[in-house]
């Protein structure tokens, strides 16, 4: 008999994180990457440029790194035979990125091994696994869900500007049900990262499954990385950050409040706060004649650590959308004050004492952010107590997805 095989499927790019998506991967793998049988990781990169580093774990011969086809097929025309053979399959536009003719061949190949367990790392990860070949597969399943991806499918279609834009949004919501109920039925455990996205699916797995808030990665910077941090010199002890790309139509909905909303009210009250936008795309965001507020791009794992380390607080004024707010979670694991709404706590299983803001009264979220700022001044910035919630946290949950999938192995 043949041994026990443990495949890891995981889409984007975990060695470089760019996304909330990387971060929780990488630090997913790096918690099983220790265990018996060790992970032979299927990941599906973003881009055809990115590799698997030097010194990685997963650099072996037996780990696959593919990249997603549309990347492949340059032209207007090829790009949207690509589109409808993929909407014609069956699969939500929303996965096209990760399509990849070479993945679902690997996932064929996977299924063959005559003893196996497979690790579904978010919805995506599934999107080269034919639903029917999953649904007769012998083998166990793990799933990992990131999110309830209706809701934010629903939410996006709300915040649709245009008509095609929203049935597309709304026809995805329903395909994507549909490729969620069916993993999440055919798997031996399921692991809900947000206990409000547990929550909702108790009714499909009440019994096998768990909520697991994750742990990060935190390594050091390198010494080239901080010589490269262009946040190293600057004081930031009176900036409230932002984190989150505008191409999400909930994040960019929250930097329309930041920048129409309550930066008018800081400045009414001549609060000496700044408002700093980190992600992609924010270094375009119009802001004429504000000094309160910058954008300032993409950022590296070093710079965000610097600013995380130093500025007043992170905010999230996000109301759309689902799942675990990966950017709260890297505030809270820096030790960084939070501000936000109500919905961006949902799911989170060790915070307390965070204020709350609603988008409907930016002046009282501009009274919290100074009364954040008066007791930084007063010497008492809260960071100690969250860093010891962070560590409670930590002791906590180190180890548990490493036991859940050797409990589906066993």
């Amino acid at each position: 008999m043949q041994a026990m095989k443990l495949f890891y499927y995981g889409s984007g790019n975990p060695f470089h994180p760019s996304s909330g998506m990387d971060v929780v991967l990488r630090g997913h793998l790096l918690e099983v990457a220790d265990g018996t049988p060790p992970p032979l990781v299927r990941i599906v990169l973003r881009d055809m440029s990115e590799t698997v580093p030097q010194g990685s774990p997963f650099a072996g011969d037996a780990h696959r790194v593919f990249r997603p086809g549309r990347l492949r097929r340059p032209g207007h025309l090829a790009a949207l035979r690509f589109k409808l053979a993929h909407v014609l399959r069956g699969r939500p536009l929303m996965t096209i990125g990760y399509a990849s003719g070479e993945a679902e061949r690997q996932f064929k190949a996977d299924l063959r091994a005559d003893r196996a367990v497979f690790v579904v790392d978010h919805l995506q990860s599934a999107t080269n696994m034919p639903l029917w070949r999953l649904l007769l597969s012998r083998h166990r399943f793990v799933y990992v869900c990131h999110d309830f991806t209706v809701r934010t499918l629903i939410d996006e279609a709300a915040l649709a500007r245009s008509p095609l834009r929203k049935l597309s949004k709304l026809a995805q919501s329903a395909q994507v049900l549909l490729a969620e109920c069916v993993l999440i039925a055919k798997s031996h455990r399921v692991v809900f990262i947000s206990s409000a996205d547990r929550a909702r699916f108790r009714w499909l797995c009440d019994g096998k499954s768990e909520t697991l808030n994750p742990l990060l990665d935190r390594s050091e910077p390198t010494a080239a990385d901080t010589i490269a941090d262009r946040f190293r010199d600057e004081d930031l002890s009176d900036t409230t950050v932002f984190v989150g790309s505008p191409g999400f139509a909930p994040n960019a909905y929250a930097i329309e409040w930041l920048r129409d909303r309550l930066a008018p009210a800081l400045q009414a009250v001549g609060a000496p706060v700044r408002l700093l936008l980190v992600g992609k795309g924010t270094e375009r965001i119009p802001a004429p004649g504000d000094p309160t507020l910058r954008g300032t791009g993409f950022v590296t794992d070093a710079e965000l650590q610097t600013i995380l380390s130093r500025c007043l607080c992170s905010i999230s004024p996000v109301v759309h959308g689902s799942g675990l707010k990966i950017k709260l979670l890297e505030a809270f694991a820096a030790g960084c004050p939070v501000v936000a709404t109500a919905s961006s706590l949902r799911g989170f299983d060790f915070v307390e004492g965070v204020p709350v803001i609603s988008i409907d009264n930016p002046s009282a979220a501009a009274a919290i952010l100074m009364h954040l700022r008066e007791r930084r001044e007063a010497g008492d910035d809260g960071r100690d107590a969250i860093r010891e919630r962070w560590a409670r946290h930590e002791a906590s949950r180190i180890g548990r997805l490493r036991q859940v999938v050797h409990d589906a192995i066993d």
